[in-house]
This record gives C-alpha cells, structure tokens and sequence, in this order.
C-alpha cells in the first residue's frame, strides 16, 4: 500500500554513503601520500649517498696516489686547491698524526702547522670527525650540507712537508653536498611526481570502484524502487556487480515478482470478472474499477477514475448509494454488505436495474469501499445467448449430419471411382494377358498372331492413356504440374487436334466439323502442350458420347483488358441432366454409374481438363440436353498480343474421308553403333537388347550401376569405347545417377541416354542434371529411342554431346 500510496516516491532515498566513503578515501590517500614521502626520501637520501660516496672514493683514490707520488706539499695543495675551486670539495686536508700537523690543505695558510694552532673552529671539527671516521665507511656531517671521508695514508718513499717514509697520515675530504643535490633534483621530481600521479589514479580507481560497484548498484536499485511506487509493474533490478548486491537484486526481484503476481491474480480476477467493481474513496470519489464498469456505465475508465461515485445513479437514488455502500453503522470493517437493488445510471441517461454488493477496507490512513454492481439485464441476455448457443449446436450438429452424408457420398463415389477403375484396368489387361497366352499356343496362323499381337499392342496404349491420366491428375492434386506459356499457332493447333480426334471419329461414321467464327491471332501465349491435352479430352468425349450425327470445334478471339480464346466442343450425343452436369467434373464421380458401364472410361478426363483450364488461365462450362447433344465452351487466356496480327474469319469442314497426313518415313539405315545398356529389369534387357540389335547396334548389358562405370571405364581403356550408353536410372548397388555422376567425375565425356519409368514433372531436368545427355521414358516408344541414339552416334563428341 506504501508503493501504491506514492509514500515511497515522496520520499526520495538520499545516497549519503558517497559522503561516507569520502573521507575514508582521502585518508587513504594522504596516508599513501605520506608513505610515499618518506620513500622518496630515503630513496634520495640513499642515492645521495651512493653517489657521494661512489665521488668521495674517486677523489679519494686520486688524493691518495697523488700523495704518495708528490714531491712536496704544494703539489698536493695545488690539487686540493683545484678542487675546492671546481665546488665539489668544501675542504681538503691531510693531516701527519703524530704529531697532528697539517701537511697539504686547500687553505694554503694552515700548511705545516699543528691542527690545535690553528683556531678555525670548523678545522677541529673535521679534524675530529676525521679521526674517528678512519677505517669506516663515509656518512654525512653534522650540519646535513657536508659529506665527509677520512682515510689513513701511509706515505710514500719521498719526504712530504719534512716527513719521511712510513709515516701516519689521514687524508680527509668535506665534499659539498648540495652539487649532488643539485644533480639529484631531476630524479626527485620524477619521483615526486610518480607518487603524486599513483596516488591520484589510486584515488580515482577506487573511487571509479565504489561508484561501479557500490553507489551504481544502490542507485540501479533505488531506481527500480521508484519506477515500482509510480506503477510501472515490470521494473526489475538488474544484475550487479558484487555477490553481495546481486543477492539483494535478486530479492528484490523476488519480492517484486510476488508482488506483481499479486496484483496480476487480483487484476486478472477483476478485468474478467462480469460484474462490475468500483472503488471508492471516504469522500466518495472513485479510486479504481473493471472493464465491466466500463461497460455496465457507458464511461471510459479515464472518465470514470476522479468522478464522485454518485453520478453511477439516478438523482433521487444518490443518498442511498452512499448509505448502501457505507452500511450500517453497526457492521465490521471488511464485514460484507448484504446485496440490494438499485436502478443504475448509464452515460447518456439509460437506466439498468443492479445489484449492489459492498464491502469496506480500512486501511491505516484511510478508508476504502468497494461496490460490486451486478447487471440485472445482462443475465437476461447471457439467457438469450444460452438459447443461441444451443440453437447454434442443434445447427451444428445438422451440419455434422449434413457433412457425414457428403463423406458418406464420397465414400460412395471414391468406391464407384475405384470399382471403375479397377474395371478400366482390368479390361486392358484381360485382353493383354488373354492373348499373350494365345500367342504361346502352338498353331497359330501368322493372321492370328498378328491380330493377337496388335490386340496387346492397342490394350497396352490404352492401360497406359489410363495410367497417364491417374498421374495427371496426381500431379496436379499435388501442385506440382507446372504450365510454360509459350507462343503458338492457335490454327495449326487446333487442326492437328482435329486431325488426331479424326481417326476416331470415323469409324462411327460421325461428321467431325471445325470453325472459326472471328479473326483470331496468329499466335497466342499459352501452353500447347497442355491446350491440346483439353481439346483432345474435350473431342474425345464428344465421339464416345455421340452415336450418330456431327460434332463441330468452334473456335473464336474476344478482345478486352484480358483477350482470350473461345472453344465450343459441340455434339448431337446423348448429353446430361442437371444433376449429372452437377458432378460431371469431380475427380472420383462419373456422369452416372450406368453411363460408366456402357462407355467406359475412368471419370478422370473432366477432372483433369477443369484443373489445365485453371491453370491456362481461362474457364470452362457445360450446357447439354439429355437426348440432344452437349455443349462445353472453354475460354483461355491469349497474353500479351501486342504487335500480332489477326488471321481473317474462315470455316473450315473437315471430311470424313479426308485422307491423313503422311507421317514423316523413318530412317531404316542400320545404326552401327555399339551400346551399353545398364538395366536391371531381365524382361527390359531382352527387349530393349532385341529392339536395338534389330536396329543393326552391337548391345552389351550389365544389371547395375557399379558394373556399368566398370564396363565404360574398361572399354574407354582398351580404345573400344561404347558410342552411347543407355542408363536406367533406379538399379540395385549404385543407381544410374550415383554411376552417370561418377562417370563424368571422372572425365568420360561420351553421350548418355537416361532410361526410366519416371514421368514425373523435374525428372527429365533431375537426370540431365545428373550428366546425362538425353531421357527416354518408358514404355520405349522404339522408333524415338532408335532415332535418339542415332542422332548422339552422329554428333561430334569431342566433348559431351548437345542437349536437343
């Protein structure tokens, strides 16, 4: 309730820790100040005395040797003298000790006299301290300016100042310390300096470290104090540096998370409760309330929050929500109020009759009630929604039944389809099977062989058309049946249609008509291939349905935003009722069962032919009367026709005894060529082997992939190379694109003929991206397999052959 009051908020935390932590820093660092100090100063007192001494043992040495080599005492006066002028030496002296006679100084008046006549009193006090400083080592005078050394001189074989060999001598040098103070005074700075600059980037690293890892984290958490006592639920204490303040962070977080949990159970209990809730203040002010108050009352929240609670009823009722919401005197904080009835006031003065439950909390600085106000009316519509609920069930469950009996008829349908299709097979194959067993009889004519041969041959076209339309329509069920637009003769296509759908038609003595009712274009972007397989479906229909009469292709151009081709399919057949039209193009459900049984066929053509209409582009539709014919028109999209020409109106009848194109005569030149075929089917083996040989090719076989690279290897070795290889592409050990990758990884570079049974869409590319050079499919149409590996024997391999 602090957080919530704002309490907290008006009560900024100050940071009085930075204050603490001040001093103790600075006293840290005057402290490291101090310490420092004291080492700069023993490291200078020391390197003073280093190099005083290291001077005085120099000039001493020299001193030394010159006493013992000079000839008189003015020689060695004339060098203590030179020194005492260079300000290094502030007195030199050599001193007889027995008795204590100055022999060589650099005062030239003190030679030769005894050291107590002489009343300098500076002169007894180095003469002191040189007599007790013999035999050690050198130290600072008394009076910190002067470095003194004495050492004992056994004099050479010369006399000196009247003094012969081997006497007694102390030599003693008072050098000037403050010349090497002076050279000391670069080295002092920067050491100074140093200490300065430590003890400032000390101070600052620590006090970068209590700020980072003490005043920051306080903050951080202070912060996320704040922002919870303004209200933002989702404040949280970040990670800290120190285990000591993650552990506070983390529970703080703890508390904050129970906290908002808290209050998200109590304001989710809230927004969804139905009722609506209001809080009101001792004043009668109102704190806080639901989504339901929002709806019950008309107000928007920011509206209702601040408003006195009185404007949520009538004028004449405002007294007594007051009373209801305070209750009786007598009652218990927090003791429930018992519900009564109010009329409520929404925005905009309509009234809605409530119920009004209260309840008061007494808080420490304040008093709160909270009024509950149950929507009488709502009730009444949530009945109202009962009853629509279960309307909507009973209606559900209709169409449950409804969609039950539509499965139930796809069901069906799917049976019909696939007793059918089972019969359209089985047709075919009794026949092919039937008469396969009649050619292994003996005593055959070769009149009755060749009726049963081309009886299997025309059966085993017609399982296969079956076959070819299952997989159409697979492929297209399954997206995967893709249309290339491509420019076309509209004219020459459809003539070769009708050519085609001619040889059926005349045995039936049918009059097979075509027309062309407008100019059309010259060519057309579209897919011909896909055209022509819905013209084909379209007329082949027509001449199975049609017993007697003509069937007529009228074709004409529509111009518009979007032009497109118009085909009429045209007949005097049988046609169709409305309820057959209704499922004549589902893929599992034929015109009629009975229909089915007399004309054959599997269902599928129509099926098939509304999806290719799709995807050209265009539509297709049906008129027919049962007895009088049909009539399918089909529209499909032209593309762009920018810059063709239109090709003028003609009418063209197409008669029954026209005779066919010739068909081109293939060549029957022996293929002298020698080929592997790698095959794993025996039968496939036998008859391709058959065909090719008869063909006039040399054939060798192999049963897998392996063997096939080790074949074409082995003979590419030996200089018989094969001219052409024949590759089924699904064999047992390695398939025929693991071995035609293989080969040409291996740089063989002769023409390769994909051999397979799959037709499906991406094949074709998958095996000529394999490194093959051409697809054959199977069944073998033997006049395009024979002319295919003639047309590769021919080219110049120099390196693989060109992809037709």
């Amino acid at each position: 309730m602090i957080l919530q009051s704002g309490s907290f908020a008006a009560r900024p935390v100050r940071p009085p820790l930075a204050r603490t932590l001040c001093l103790p820093l600075f006293l840290i660092g005057l402290l490291c100040l101090s310490a420092g100090a004291i080492a700069v100063e023993q490291t200078v007192r020391h390197r003073l005395a280093d190099d005083l001494g290291q001077r005085a043992r120099l000039l001493s040495e020299a001193a030394l040797d010159l006493a013992e080599r000079a000839d008189g005492p003015a020689e060695l006066t004339r060098y203590f003298l030179a020194l005492n002028r260079a300000g290094e030496v502030r007195l030199a002296l050599l001193l007889a000790r027995r008795p204590l006679r100055v022999l060589a100084a650099s005062v030239p008046e003190w030679n030769q006299r005894d050291a107590a006549s002489i009343p300098d009193p500076a002169l007894g006090g180095h003469v002191r301290r040189a007599l007790e400083r013999v035999g050690e080592d050198p130290a600072f005078g008394d009076d910190g300016d002067t470095f003194d050394v004495a050492v004992a001189v056994r004099l050479g074989n010369r006399r000196l100042g009247g003094e012969t060999r081997g006497t007694d001598a102390i030599l003693h040098l008072a050098l000037d310390s403050r010349v090497a103070r002076a050279r000391l005074t670069p080295d002092v700075a920067l050491l100074t300096g140093s200490l300065l600059g430590g003890t400032v980037l000390l101070l600052i690293a620590s006090w970068w470290l209590m700020r980072r890892h003490v005043l920051q984290p306080a903050r951080a958490l202070r912060r996320v104090m704040i922002e919870r006592a303004k209200g933002d639920a989702l404040a949280r204490a970040p990670s800290q540096h120190t285990a000591e303040f993650d552990l506070l962070a983390l529970t703080l977080n703890g508390m904050l998370d129970a906290l908002r949990e808290r209050e998200a159970i109590t304001s989710t209990i809230l927004e969804a409760a139905a009722d609506a809730v209001v809080t009101v203040r001792g004043d009668g002010v109102i704190e806080s309330c639901n989504a339901a108050a929002e709806r019950l009352f008309g107000y928007p929240r920011s509206e209702l929050l601040g408003r006195d609670v009185r404007v949520l009823v009538p004028a004449d009722r405002q007294d007594e929500l007051l009373a209801r919401l305070a209750g009786p005197a007598e009652a218990q904080p927090e003791e429930p109020i018992r519900p009564v009835e109010l009329v409520a006031l929404r925005r905009g003065g309509a009234k809605v009759p409530v119920s009004l439950a209260a309840s008061r909390v007494v808080l420490p600085d304040r008093l709160l009630y909270t009024g509950i106000f149950r929507d009488m009316t709502l009730l009444k519509e949530q009945d109202a929604q009962l009853q629509a609920l279960f309307e909507e069930a009973r209606q559900a469950n209709d169409a449950l039944r409804e969609a039950k009996a539509g499965a139930d008829a796809a069901n069906r349908a799917k049976s019909e389809f696939l007793a059918s299709m089972s019969h359209e097979i089985r047709t075919p194959m009794t026949a092919i099977l039937g008469f396969t067993e009649t050619l292994l009889e003996p005593g055959l004519s070769a009149e009755e062989r060749a009726q049963a041969l081309e009886t299997v041959r025309r059966n085993g076209h017609h399982l296969l058309e079956i076959v070819n339309d299952i997989l159409d329509l697979s492929k297209i069920e399954a997206g995967k049946l893709s249309i290339e637009n491509l420019p076309c003769s509209a004219v020459g296509l459809v003539h070769d249609v009708v050519e085609m759908i001619r040889a059926k038609a005349a045995p039936k003595g049918l009059d097979l008509r075509l027309s062309f009712l407008t100019p059309v274009p010259a060519t057309v972007q579209t897919d011909p291939t896909r055209l022509r397989q819905v013209l084909v479906n379209l007329l082949g229909n027509a001449v199975k349905f049609t017993e007697r009469g003509w069937i007529e292709l009228r074709v004409a151009f529509e111009p518009g935003a979007s032009p497109a081709l118009r085909f009429e399919i045209v007949d005097t057949g049988i046609g169709m009722s409305a309820e057959q039209m209704e499922r004549l193009f589902r893929p599992f459900e034929q015109a009629e069962a009975s229909t089915a049984r007399r004309f054959g066929g599997t269902g599928l053509g129509l099926a098939i032919t509304r999806r290719l209409v799709d995807l050209l582009g265009g539509s297709i539709a049906v008129q027919s009367v049962v007895g009088h014919g049909t009539a399918f028109t089909v529209r499909v999209a032209t593309g762009s026709l920018e810059g063709v020409p239109l090709q003028h109106p003609l009418t063209i009848a197409v008669p029954e005894q026209d005779s066919p194109k010739e068909s081109p005569v293939p060549d029957a030149s022996p293929v002298s060529v020698r080929v592997l075929l790698a095959e794993d089917g025996p039968d496939n083996q036998r008859l391709i082997s058959h065909v090719l040989r008869k063909a006039g090719a040399e054939v060798e076989v192999v049963a897998d992939g392996a063997a096939a690279v080790q074949q074409v290897l082995a003979a590419e070795a030996a200089n018989h190379a094969f001219d052409v290889v024949l590759m089924d592409m699904q064999m047992p050990i390695l398939d025929g694109y693991g071995a035609v990758q293989e080969l040409r990884a291996k740089g063989y570079r002769r023409p390769i003929v994909a051999l397979t049974a799959n037709t499906m869409a991406g094949d074709r590319e998958r095996c000529l991206a394999a490194g093959c050079d051409e697809f054959a499919s199977k069944p073998i149409d033997r006049q395009v397999l024979v002319a295919t590996i003639r047309k590769l024997a021919q080219c110049n391999f120099d390196g693989r052959a060109t992809q037709a």
